[in-house]
């Protein structure tokens, strides 16, 4: 009898030739959850009810779409791979037509400006604090900031070159790779402040990285803990260090800079991502444009 774990881990092994390190580690992980559900469970013997079922069950846990999507991804090419392996028959796929519950989208929480300025005030750990400062200024992932390297910063043009980025291996190991999308990979312009800043934090290190661990990089293992005492100390509610990111945005959006020039800053694949993460802000915007035929006679 061949079960649902036999034919996933085949199919995974195959799989796993053609994708990236981070997607790998990523994909066992959630094999790992769902696997535990289908336990002992027969290829054969699973219907499109029991897929179903577990979407359910995924919902009742409170699972997002997004996250249930990508489990439900994960069943389906394995009975994929079952298929085109003839271990079913031709057709035997039953995760036709499963219906995947819709859940509210989560909306960003950003800091306010003040907010931020109560953050940059609080002592902390020198790299959490570099880290807190290049995300605010660039709006840059954690993975992209902490792969910095020297060669990255352009000090006569005034810019970054975001061209690694932090990566988890499916051994838990981090590695630098390039970053994922062609508009990962981007340049981006840097005001005097945070230039001097980079600057400084370049010659203070002695190695090709800007955050060093000796020979090599810098992971910061415990940034989730370390940010969200730095917001108890500044006494601002508490967020994650990705929300930085969004709060770069969010500034620059609410100064009525053009969202493609912030699309372009982030690295989002296009305007509409950068839309649709920041749509709670265009009514505010509409006051802007009332302005202009305001003075027009």
């Amino acid at each position: 009898m061949k079960t649902f774990y036999d034919v996933s881990m085949k199919w995974f092994s195959l799989h796993e030739l053609e994708i990236a390190e981070s997607t790998a580690y990523s994909y066992s992980k959630n094999l790992r959850f769902i696997n535990e559900y289908f336990h002992g469970k027969s290829i054969y013997e699973i219907d499109k009810n029991d897929i179903q079922d577990y979407v359910k069950f995924l919902y009742s846990k409170g699972c997002k779409t997004d996250t249930i999507t990508n489990y439900f991804k994960l069943i389906n090419m394995t009975f994929n791979y079952a298929v085109d392996y003839e271990i079913l028959p031709k057709g035997a796929n039953p995760c036709y037509k499963i219906v995947i519950p819709k859940t509210e989208k989560q909306e960003i929480n950003p800091f306010s400006e003040t907010e931020m300025e109560k953050i940059l005030k609080v002592k902390c750990l020198p790299w959490l604090y570099a880290g807190e400062f290049i995300a605010y200024r660039t709006g840059m992932r954690k993975g992209e900031i902490y792969a910095l390297r020297k060669k990255d910063i352009d000090f006569n043009g005034g810019f970054i070159k975001v061209q690694k980025t932090q990566s988890l291996t499916k051994n838990a190991k981090v590695i630098l790779k390039e970053p994922k999308s062609k508009s990962s990979r981007r340049r981006i312009a840097c005001d005097k402040i945070l230039m001097n800043f980079l600057w400084n934090l370049s010659n203070r290190s002695e190695s090709v990285f800007l955050f060093p661990n000796n020979d090599t990089f810098f992971v910061p293992w415990n940034i989730s803990s370390a940010f969200t005492d730095v917001c108890e100390m500044a006494k601002v509610p508490r967020r994650t260090f990705h929300e930085l990111r969004h709060t770069h945005a969010t500034v620059l959006l609410s100064h009525n800079v053009h969202p493609k020039v912030v699309q372009e800053r982030l690295g989002h694949a296009s305007i509409q991502t950068t839309l649709n993460t920041y749509s709670h802000l265009i009514p505010d915007m509409q006051h802007t444009a009332v302005n202009v035929f305001d003075k027009i006679a």
